[in-house]
């Protein structure tokens, strides 16, 4: 089981997303420690209509944390 856990994290979707073409919120964790903010922004250049909010005094786990700004970002959307 770890072998598939490691694989998938370690795993690169780079190619994949210069081909988004929908609206796409990317909501970071400032103090994000597992996955740091260059990712999203090596992210964002890569998508052409994706937008990145960072959420100050968040890490990783930014739904459980922010979940008002997860909601205000969607609702944002419709």
């Amino acid at each position: 089981m770890r072998d598939v856990l490691v694989m998938v994290v370690n795993e690169s979707y780079e190619h994949v997303l210069p081909t988004i073409e929908c609206p796409t919120r990317l909501l970071w964790g400032a103090r994000d420690a597992e996955v740091p903010l260059s990712v999203a922004e090596a992210a964002l250049d890569l998508m052409p209509r994706a937008r990145l909010r960072v959420v100050p005094d968040v890490g990783h786990h930014v739904p459980s944390v922010a979940s008002s700004i997860v909601r205000a970002e969607l609702l944002e959307m419709l």
